[in-house]
């Protein structure tokens, strides 16, 4: 059957779509569901010298062609992305080059000639937001740059400010409706590839992950998790993984000590990060990220021989709290648990409480007093631990 499409349902032996029967296969790539049901490239050809990939869709039942955008050969769809009601995608037809296309139900169309005539602007990492559709393509003045689209009118967004040079914006990602991406800009120093962000008037603003002169963090692999930006950047030579919080740029862990771990295919999975990177004990592995608001605590206090506490607070917690009422040697434990995993860590820490001496306080000086009769004070005694002498 060559390369084919398959469903699998969680439970059962993944089943065989045959898109393309015979032994040439269909090689099914960019998925994309539309309207509930499975949109997707396909090649439909019946002689691999001629390939035709196309449009189609998968509804549950059977899978066939949405389309055939370029009847004289392969329109080959890529980046296909639900912008408000519609399907958009990149695709190549003789008379128009290769430019952003739309599908609305029945039929699809061009919705942007970027380069007009048959040159091509090759529209790629097609990016929705609330309002506009995001993405990289070639123009005729500014190089390879950001593209915003309302579904009418598009804007280029030219991130390297130097003329032809290329922006190259790359790593699209939307987080709480605010598009982060990774291009290069243009100083007298020389090209600088750095994160960005569209701000509310619709201009790019470079968060300087690596800060110095000519100085590149090159982003890469950008997701969403938690409501926050993460990714994969290099500072000092080193590739780690990082993340975007209110404070600015942070770097989450350091995996690989004085080398890169490369961290790779960042991926949401149940309430975790999951991805690849580079640990020197194990070399390149699946690792999990749990973010800290996931973690179960528990602790525990040892006392001394005829210790005491009062006021001891968040036992469950990540804030720990106790008052030593007597000296010694008190020992906290805690037990950290991720719900729904096996993973369990535990540390403690030792508190050495020093007995503290009373205070004795007899007052002022007593001038003029009157022979022969009684001189008397009352002493003011603190002892801060309320020990026993």
């Amino acid at each position: 059957n060559g390369r084919e499409l398959y469903r699998f349902d969680g439970i059962n032996p993944p089943m065989m779509i045959d898109v393309n029967p015979g032994s040439i296969g269909s090689s099914p790539t960019d998925f994309a569901e539309y309207n509930g049901d499975l949109y997707f490239a396909a090649d439909a050809t019946a002689d691999s010298r001629f390939p035709d990939r196309e449009l189609f869709v998968w509804d549950g039942t059977s899978a066939f062609l949405v389309d055939d955008i370029d009847v004289t050969g392969s329109s080959d769809p890529q980046y296909l992305t639900v912008f408000g009601d519609d399907l958009y995608f990149a695709a190549s037809r003789p008379d128009t080059g290769r430019e952003l296309f739309v599908f609305s139900g029945t039929t699809a169309s061009l919705a942007l000639d970027l380069v007009e005539g048959s040159a091509s602007s090759s529209p790629a990492e097609l990016t929705a937001s609330d309002t506009l559709l995001y993405f990289a393509a070639d123009t005729v003045a500014q190089g390879n740059e950001l593209i915003a689209f309302d579904g009418s009118v598009a804007t280029i967004i030219d991130i390297s400010g130097e003329g032809s040079d290329s922006g190259v914006p790359e790593w699209l990602t939307v987080v709480d409706g605010t598009l982060y991406f990774a291009a290069t800009f243009s100083q007298l120093s020389g090209l600088e590839r750095e994160l960005f962000f569209i701000d509310g008037s619709g201009m790019p603003q470079k968060i300087d992950v690596n800060p110095g002169v000519a100085a590149s963090s090159s982003p890469h692999d950008l997701v969403e998790f938690n409501g926050q930006l993460y990714f994969g950047a290099t500072v000092a030579g080193d590739d780690e993984l990082w993340r975007l919080d209110v404070s600015g740029p942070r770097l989450v862990a350091n995996l690989n000590g004085p080398g890169s771990s490369s961290p790779q295919y960042l991926t949401p999975f149940k309430g975790t990060l999951v991805f690849t990177a580079n640990n020197f004990d194990a070399g390149f592995e699946p690792h999990q990220l749990v973010v800290a608001n996931q973690f179960d605590y528990a602790w525990t206090l040892a006392l001394p021989p005829g210790g005491a506490i009062s006021n001891l607070t968040g036992a469950a917690t990540d804030t720990f709290s106790f008052d030593a009422l007597n000296e010694g040697h008190y020992t906290a434990t805690v037990t950290v648990t991720v719900p729904g995993t096996n993973f369990v860590f535990t540390d403690s820490v030792d508190v050495f409480v020093n007995a503290f001496p009373p205070t004795i306080d007899a007052g002022p000086d007593e001038l003029g007093v009157v022979e022969g009769v009684a001189f008397t004070r009352d002493l003011l005694l603190v002892d801060p631990g309320n020990d026993t002498w």
